[in-house]
């Protein structure tokens, strides 16, 4: 991920604050649906950022009351600064400082998880197929017998507004509780490839700053038809998150297994 501003964990962290709507989808999924594979439920979610997406999952899992199951909760990120923040913020979940295109991607344990997670566009920073492999390879490697994958990705839909004009996208704080404004406009530098530019606009004074990155264009059906590719087992595909705020058409989600 070349986005800078991912290497400034306090600005992305504060910038991306809400995923109650990925929380809601996995819980509702793992709530109907028994572990697979022998053993608890044990989800690992693969670049987790600051761990709010696992993190709130173990929160939410732990108040169920399962009986003579203890659930694991692990979290891999390529950012030391973000796993030193969700540590601080989750200590009961297992961290660790990998890189989720490495083979061993810092010392997750192969054939282990009943789930391993994927989610908020996450893929769609690996413009190249080979890439997405690689990543796929490794989430099939880290799954127990039975276990199933989780993949979340935006289409090329969620890049039209941006196209257009400049499109507030949130806010953020920096280190210093400074506030800004954040803008995204967009373009299509092929048609398997989008340039992102945010323009962070400060609201006292500071400095202004803006950095771009690039971002796969996917295709309605695209993720699916790479895991079959694979051999893989659709169990669900859904376009959206029936919940609060999210558009659906802007969605590709997938629940699959090998």
């Amino acid at each position: 991920m070349e986005n800078e501003i991912y290497r400034r964990a306090h600005i992305y962290e504060s910038l991306f604050q809400d995923y109650r709507d990925d929380i809601d989808w996995v819980e509702g999924y793992l709530l109907n649906e028994p572990a697979p594979g022998e053993g608890p439920l044990c989800v690992l979610e693969m670049a987790c950022g600051a761990g709010r997406i696992v993190g709130g999952l173990q929160k939410r899992i732990r108040g169920w009351g399962i009986p003579n199951q203890s659930p694991e909760f692990w979290g891999v990120d390529i950012s030391s600064d973000m796993i030193a923040l969700a540590a601080r913020r989750y200590p009961e979940i297992k961290w660790i400082y990998g890189d989720i295109l490495s083979p061993g991607m810092g010392g997750p344990p192969a054939g282990f998880y009943s789930h391993v997670l994927l989610m908020a566009n996450t893929l769609a920073h690996f413009i190249h197929a080979k890439e997405r492999e690689t990543i796929y390879a490794n989430m099939e490697r880290l799954l127990r017998d039975g276990g199933q994958a989780m993949v979340a990705v935006m289409t090329v839909e969620s890049f039209a507004e941006s196209e257009e004009s400049a499109v507030m996208v949130g806010s953020c704080r920096d280190e210093t509780g400074e506030i800004f404004d954040v803008y995204e406009q967009s373009r299509k530098i092929s048609q398997g490839e989008q340039t992102l530019h945010w323009y962070f606009l400060s609201r006292g004074g500071k400095k202004d700053f803006e950095t771009s990155f690039s971002l796969a264009r996917f295709t309605r059906g695209q993720i699916g038809g790479e895991l079959k590719s694979r051999g893989a087992e659709i169990i669900l595909n859904t376009h959206g998150y029936e919940t609060r705020c999210l558009d659906q058409k802007l969605w590709d989600i997938y629940v699959y297994r090998l």
